[in-house]
Order: structure tokens, then sequence, then C-alpha cells
């Protein structure tokens, strides 16, 4: 049986009304009962809601005399309490992962105290996003924390995203949510449930306090700069007002900065439109109505970019004809809208694990290794799986450098999956979604590969940040439209000013002319040449001359092939990049 909730106008599941309170619900049974209890969960109220049957599946009565000041309810259809993804101030009370043969629950009415945090508001253009799992981030010993998997522990690593550098944290489902499924019986890590609580965070993520733990966390996030965005899931017939105030409710009461949702009927169009939500950044997945931009009144809109992880992935396995569409989503800009970026997600391959496995090993997940994507665009540098032979392991290294190289140098917002900062492996499983175990758990020991890539993303988040030119605000247009000489993004190949496009060509140079950007002093940004070279042989490239006074400088090379000067044409070696500042 599934169920929703349905409002009119500004009608929801429970409402006060002129001498009472209106309670509705829609539900696909025989017999349905209302509970009502106090603050200590004793019941005061049980209602027959099976006469009030206003038309199909639509339930709705009005209780005369009734104050629901410290007090909370729930539907019971057929025998079975369901949740009408409305209720708030109650509460499972269960650990992780374990099913009570009777649901425990609490009731306290929900308080956050939110009056002096100040949202960040942080322009997406500058957006260095960070997805991560509340209980995997903190739950392996090796994080160290004194509250582990939950959303305090989280609060103990914010040094870390300030040392990292990015400044907004993506929640997975952190609602309260299933985890355990009813009809397998098996484990729902990831959270994206058909049965959630949408206005409650998850009990399990909290020790004591869910509610107070979770602002918490918000709170000394916006403190040091950095925004938080929910993850939240809406299965098909979801009720677009659940959605809209489910949404607002987070944005307002917890200060959350944005959500990205999740769904294959979200109702894009009544939330881009939806005052309470136009300073809130929403990430879509789908978003055909978004393709008119006269309808966007939201200018925080963001689409999830799946194309970036495949032409990318590819480009960098060295396949043939994909220079195009390498260029294309290094500068893709979908204005008026923004693009997220990502090489690795939840449900992909992590960073290292994409430079070595050829195929998914979900063996894990007892589903007979048939689960998850079969298509990863993957590469395992000539050996299946952990491998000890120098050559190979210094390949894989370059070539994450040279992933994280295209993600965190493309125009559109990146984001950078936990773990992948040091190259977290997660064995070949592309679908963890039942893995509470070191699978999904962040090891934050790493080995000495971790250590070059977690140093070089750092290096790589702060150039990205110095240099405005390589993030506008507004998409590059291949032109000189400021006649100075040079267009703000233009292609070359083994001569200057002349790319190649070939089916056969995987290596590109890059300009970036700096006189199209300002720095945060107002100064005009430099110039920037990125030099690619994906092919596994030596390429040339040609390099534009520069105003007199002035010359070609490496500043980024993590394969250490630096040359001491650059003049007309330069060589690098096959599976690397190096960039150069004017």
């Amino acid at each position: 049986m599934k169920t929703t909730t349905i409002r009119r106008g500004e009608m929801k599941s429970e409402h006060p009304c002129n001498d009472g309170w209106q309670f509705t619900c829609i539900a696909d049974c025989k017999s349905l009962l209302l509970h009502i209890y106090d603050a200590d969960l004793k019941e005061i109220e049980q209602i027959d809601m099976t006469p009030y049957r206003v038309s199909g599946q639509v339930y709705s009565v009005k209780i005369a005399g009734l104050n629901m000041h410290n007090k909370c309810y729930r539907f019971e259809a057929d025998g079975r309490f369901i949740s009408d993804g409305y209720e708030r101030g109650i509460f499972p009370f269960r650990e992780w992962n374990r099913k009570a043969e009777k649901e425990e629950l609490y009731f306290r009415p929900v308080e956050t105290d939110m009056d002096q945090d100040i949202f960040p508001r942080i322009p997406q253009q500058d957006v260095i996003a960070y997805q991560l799992h509340v209980r995997g981030f903190t739950k392996h010993a090796s994080a160290k924390v004194k509250h582990a998997g939950t959303f305090l522990g989280i609060t103990e690593k914010i040094r870390h995203f300030q040392n990292l550098g990015v400044n907004q944290i993506i929640l997975m489902p952190a609602y309260e949510f299933d985890e355990i499924d009813e009809k397998t019986g098996k484990l729902n890590y990831w959270g994206f449930s058909n049965n959630a609580r949408y206005f409650i965070p998850k009990a399990a993520f909290s020790d004591e306090n869910p509610e107070e733990e979770f602002a918490e966390l918000v709170r000394k996030l916006h403190a040091k700069g950095i925004e938080l965005i929910m993850q939240f899931y809406f299965p098909p017939r979801t009720n677009a007002f659940l959605i809209g105030e489910c949404l607002s409710y987070w944005h307002q009461a917890y200060h959350v900065d944005g959500f990205w949702l999740i769904g294959e009927q979200i109702p894009e169009s009544y939330l881009i439109t939806n005052p309470l939500l136009t300073d809130a950044k929403l990430y879509f997945e789908q978003a055909e109505v978004l393709n008119d931009a006269s309808n966007i009144v939201n200018r925080n809109v963001v689409l999830t970019n799946t194309g970036f992880l495949k032409d990318i992935r590819r480009y960098l396995k060295s396949d043939a004809d994909t220079l195009q569409p390498f260029t294309y989503q290094m500068r893709n800009h979908p204005k008026p809208m923004y693009a997220l970026n990502y090489i690795s997600n939840f449900n992909e391959f992590s960073l290292r694990d994409l430079v070595s496995y050829d195929f998914k090993h979900n063996e894990e997940n007892n589903e007979l290794n048939r689960d998850g994507n079969s298509n990863n665009y993957s590469w395992n540098c000539g050996e299946e799986g952990p491998s000890k032979k120098q050559g190979i392991v210094k390949l894989r290294r370059q070539q994450m450098c040279n992933a994280l190289a295209m993600l965190l140098l493309a125009q559109g917002t990146p984001m950078i999956l936990s773990g992948d900062e040091w190259g977290q492996t997660r064995y070949g499983n592309n679908n963890p979604y039942c893995q509470d175990n070191e699978i999904s758990w962040l090891n934050w020991k790493y080995d000495r590969t971790g250590k070059a890539v977690l140093d070089f993303i750092k290096q790589l988040i702060e150039f990205r940040k110095a240099h405005p030119i390589l993030h506008m605000k507004e998409p590059v247009r291949l032109m000189d439209y400021r006649a100075c000489s040079y267009p703000d993004l233009s292609y070359h190949g083994d001569q200057a000013w002349y790319p190649q496009f070939q089916e056969n060509v995987r290596h590109i140079g890059m300009l970036y002319c700096g006189k199209y950007a300002r720095t945060a002093d107002r100064k005009e940004d430099a110039s920037l040449y990125l030099a690619f070279n994906m092919h596994w042989e030596d390429k040339t490239f040609g390099l534009p001359a520069l105003p007199k006074g002035r010359k070609w400088q490496c500043v980024i090379d993590p394969a250490g092939q630096a040359q001491e000067t650059y003049e007309e044409r330069f060589t690098i070696r096959g599976r690397s990049f190096i960039v150069l500042m004017g």
C-alpha cells in the first residue's frame, strides 16, 4: 500500500482551523485510524477516519476543541502504522540497523535556535562541493572522533573541510528513513526510501537530540563559511505541496542552504517559483521545464551534470573521438543555471577504483554481481584491483591527478566524493547501497599515494579559488568580445590557434585570457594555458605568444616535467597535463 499527503491551498495533513484541528490523509486502505498522543506518548484520542472519506482515497476529519500544542499524531491503515510525511516532533528511538519488535517512539517539540545564524550565501560559481554520508564519514575508528557516525561527528571534522578548501557539504539522506527494507530485510544504507518522515532529522545519526544536533551542525558549518545541502528522494506520486513545504521547513527552521532533489516526478516549475525558496539552492537531476529560461525565478538552480562523468572518464582512459565532448564539458555552463560536475558519486566507482578496476565487483551485495552500473568507463592501468607494481602505482596516481584537474579546472561547480581527496577504495563496489562497513566507511588512514593526491587536490582548489577565469559567472563565448586580441577561451593543437578535433587526437591546449575576469582585489586575472594529453605517447603543443614583457611559466605539474622556459612549441608526456600562467 502506498500513501501520500495532499493539501488544498494552505491545508496540510494536520492544521489548525477556527475551532479545532483538521486532519487529512490519502490512503489505499479499508480502515483508517487517527491516534493522537500527549507529550508522554499517552494516547488521548483515537478517531476512526473510515466514515470520513472525502472522495476516492482521501480522508479528512475535523476535531472540534482540540489544541495540538505538545501533542503528536499517527495514522494506522489496516492495522499498520503509516507515515504521512508531515510528522514532526515524534521520533523513532532505536539504534542504527536495529529493528525492534514494536517501534519505540519519543516526542519532543521541535525547537531550533537559529536566530544568530547567518547564511553564507556563496555565489554558485565559487562553490566547491563535497558529498558525504553522515554515518560513513566518521564511523571508522581511524576518524578518531567522540561522536562517531553522527551529525556531531561531522562538526568534529570541520577543520578538514577548511584545510581541503571546500565550502559546501552535500549530505546524503539525513532525514528519518527506514534503513531496513521490509520486503527483503536488507539494509538501506544510503537512505533513499519510499517510507520516510521528511520533516525529522534521522535519530540514528544523533546521540540524544537529533533536531538540536543537526541544527548545531548547520550553525558550526555556517560559522566557518560552509554551506549545507541536503539530498531528498521523493518517490513517484509524492504530492507537490508536501515537497514544497518540506524544503521550506528545512530552509527556514534549520537554515539548510539548498537541496538536491532525486525522483522521477519532482515538480521543478513549482519549486523554482516558490517564494519561500527563491534564495535556496536547488539541485535537479532532471529538469525539462528549465529548458525555458523565462520560467526560472530562482537564480540558484543547478543541474547535476551526469554527462560530465561519462565524457571525462572516456577521455581519461584514452578512448577515441572524445576530444570534442571533453572540451564541451570543460566549458559547460547552462545559463542562467549552473552545472554540478563530478567524476565519482555514491552510486559509481570512487576515484581510485576508477583507475584500478575494469569491471564492477559487487559480490558483497549478494546479488550475484548483477546490480550496479556495468558501464563505468574505467581502466585499471594494466592490472585488476590492488597492485604493488611501481609502474602501475605511479600511473594510477597520475591518472587520479589528471581526473581531479579536469574536475577542478572546469567551469561548472565541482563536487568531490568523500574519500576521493586521498584515493579511498571501495574494492571495486560501485553500488554499496547495503554496505555498512569498511566498503562504505571513510578510512582516514591513507598511503603514500593518498598523501600525494591529498596534497595535489589542495593545490588545485587553492589555484581555482585564486583564478576567477576558471569559474566565471557567465558562460565563456569563445569570442574576443572585449577587443583585446584574445577570445575568452581558445583552443590550440600542434600549432597555436589550430586545434585538432579528429577522432584519433587526444591532446588539446586551452587558453583562458585573464582580461575577462577580475580577482578579489579587482585586478585583471592572469592568462592560463591548460595542456592535456591523454594519449599514451608524448605530444607537442603550439603555444600562443603573450603581450610584450610577459612569458609563460609552469605553475601546476604533477608529473614533474616542467621546463625553465616555454616558447612557441613544447612537448609533454603521455597521459599527463600541465598548467602554464602568463
